[in-house]
């Protein structure tokens, strides 16, 4: 799906080779976010007067960014041997001063680099902590957590019959997850026992997953989003899921999340208890992380962890509640080592919400309403990605959508009543799609 804003990037070749010290980013092309991501990036290595060298996918899917003294190389990001050989190529004698990893996929990748380079960062041990679940979780059960559960889980599917188990004895409803996944991607909710067709999804490599319980928690899924520095939470900003998270596919609600950053209900103190437990368990000391969280019965459940800024309009949430950007923080901290993220000292008292405009329709828009029209009363941003001519396919991933939308308010209920008004006035017409729908990104 082409996007309703001229993207900085166009197909072109690799770049000069670079001078002096470079900065280096994976960079995998993904769109509204993932462009506005290399866009931070490159802002701050300029002005640390680094050179940027961007590694993108190989031929395909090769990118060149449009702009002065920037080196894109092509590479298979998913191979840390192969962004080894590509750095070696073109950094023949000076390694790197930085090499940065903004989505998951990567982080393993960049890892190895790092060390192969002996550049600062994550480390690849830190690093697969956070990628692999069943590695993520085994650590943090071996350390005996105070403020926290873990779902019953296996951390390996050996057979059929071994999840059909599971299953049975959860009462026909489980989750399964690639081990190594991202976000949603890669999971696939069991409601009524029958395991068929996730089986012939999984059936090819079925111990790379694993099967947890299935929390029916709809109105009680949160996330905290953490900038660290040097072992300190620069902040911890819990929030709270508007919507139910696992069944996206079927969009039958607009994706939205709250924060709840000034809330004094006793879930968000134990939400930053745990949050900073898991982390310091993991390893992670300075960097980004989002953390996924259910509340079942009074008890406080883990999800899972990402070493990694909260994926959709959670970037920009954070930056209108907190007035510091996470992204920008992030590079900052890989970028130069002096730098310490503050928090600016005025603050909003106010709790920010994001909605994503979506729509159930498929097809091929037509029209839909002007972003302008929708900032008054206490919609503050509203930003498209989508447009007249563009195509909508099915979601294939948790904050899908056609844009999205940042609403202040005193508290969640007050900002979901304005969920409710924005999202009666965003219309969208169809036409059925002239060729087979493209993927939203």
């Amino acid at each position: 799906m082409t996007h309703g804003i001229r993207s900085p990037i166009s197909h072109n070749r690799i770049g000069p080779r670079p001078n002096g010290r470079t900065a280096v980013y994976f960079h995998q092309d993904r769109g509204y976010f993932g462009d506005a991501a290399v866009q931070t990036f490159l802002e701050v290595a300029r002005a640390r007067r680094l050179h940027p060298l961007i590694l993108t996918p190989p031929a395909g899917h090769a990118t060149h960014l449009d702009a002065p003294n920037v080196t894109v190389v092509e590479a298979d990001l998913a191979s840390g041997h192969d962004v080894i050989r590509a750095l070696h190529k073109h950094l023949p004698t000076t390694p790197p001063v930085a090499i940065v990893a903004s989505y998951e996929r990567h982080l393993i990748p960049a890892a190895r680099a790092r060390a192969y380079f002996d550049v600062p960062g994550i480390t690849l041990r830190t690093a697969r902590r956070f990628r692999d679940k069943s590695d993520m979780h085994a650590t943090l059960r071996r350390a005996s957590p105070k403020h926290f559960v873990l779902p019953e889980a296996l951390d390996s599917i050996h057979s059929r019959q071994t999840l059909q188990a599971f299953v049975d004895a959860h009462h026909g409803r489980a989750v399964v997850k690639l081990r190594v996944g991202s976000g949603c991607r890669e999971v696939y909710p069991i409601n009524d026992g029958a395991i068929g067709a996730v089986w012939d999804t999984i059936a090819r490599h079925p111990r790379s997953y694993r099967v947890e319980e299935f929390l029916d928690t709809r109105t009680h899924q949160f996330h905290v989003d953490t900038l660290r520095h040097g072992g300190t939470s620069v902040f911890a900003v819990p929030s709270q899921y508007t919507y139910n998270v696992l069944g996206f596919r079927a969009q039958t609600e607009s994706p939205g999340t709250i924060s709840r950053h000034h809330d004094t209900d006793p879930v968000c103190a134990q939400l930053r208890q745990a949050n900073e437990e898991i982390l310091s368990i993991l390893g992670l000391t300075d960097g980004a992380a989002h953390a996924e969280f259910f509340e079942v019965g009074g008890r406080l459940v883990f999800g899972e962890v990402g070493a990694r800024v909260g994926g959709g309009p959670i970037r920009s949430m954070l930056t209108a509640l907190t007035g510091l950007d996470p992204m920008e923080g992030w590079f900052r901290m890989q970028l130069d080592p002096s730098y310490i993220p503050r928090l600016p000292q005025q603050r909003t008292s106010l709790e920010v919400g994001a909605l994503v405009l979506s729509t159930p329709q498929r097809g091929t828009i037509t029209a839909m309403t002007d972003p302008t029209a929708l900032i008054h009363g206490t919609t503050r941003h509203v930003a498209l990605w989508t447009c007249a001519g563009d195509e909508i396919a099915s979601p294939a991933h948790s904050v899908e959508g056609l844009g999205f939308a940042l609403v202040e308010g005193r508290n969640r209920k007050k900002i979901l009543d304005d969920f409710a008004g924005l999202q009666q006035s965003f219309s969208v017409t169809m036409a059925p799609c002239r060729t087979s729908a493209r993927k939203a990104a």
